[in-house]
């Protein structure tokens, strides 16, 4: 149960940076107020420990493999857009914002995965 509460805030914590990064640096990311910043990334983090397994592997043995590096790039994008739409203080607005949200999350994915 600890690795679970410490592998959670590693990645709320890395999902935070991620979203703060982008909205500081798009004008069609924004968090409203700034202090739900923290709520956000624990909600992409919550999701991301949730359903990313799952999805995951169904996404490679739909591809059989061939895409294996997109995965995790389609299912931070279904968690982007998942949590855009489920909590108003985080407005994405436009396809260009979306896919740069998902870059940076999926960034963000991939350095967790890496330490």
């Amino acid at each position: 149960m600890p690795e679970l509460a410490v592998g959670l805030a590693i990645r709320a914590v890395a999902f935070s940076v991620a979203v703060a990064v982008v909205a500081h640096r798009h004008r069609n990311v924004a968090v409203t107020p700034r202090w739900a910043l923290p709520g956000v990334g624990i909600a992409l983090a919550v999701l991301h420990l949730v359903a990313y397994r799952g999805l995951a592997v169904l996404l490679d043995l739909a591809a059989l493999g061939m895409l294996g590096g997109l995965g995790p790039v389609a299912v931070n994008g279904m968690l982007v857009w998942l949590t855009a739409l489920g909590l108003p203080p985080l407005r994405v607005t436009g396809a260009s914002a979306t896919a740069w949200l998902t870059l940076a999350v999926t960034a963000a994915h991939v350095a967790i995965q890496l330490v």
